[in-house]
């Protein structure tokens, strides 16, 4: 697993290398798959943005 997971993250760091400039866009889609925790904020941007006090007031 160790040698397979280097061998994605050369291949990350290739592919990086070469499309950064010209692909910014798919780039920063394999950051959001990197950090699942921005994802789930994507798909609930209005329970995360909710504010912490009740409405009623």
């Amino acid at each position: 697993l160790k040698e397979h997971c280097q061998m994605l993250t050369e291949q990350f760091r290739q592919l990086s290398e070469q499309d950064v400039s010209s692909h910014i866009d798919s780039t920063q889609t394999v950051l959001v798959q990197a950090h699942p925790v921005r994802v789930q904020v994507n798909h609930h941007p209005q329970s995360a943005f909710k504010p912490i006090k009740p409405e009623q007031d």
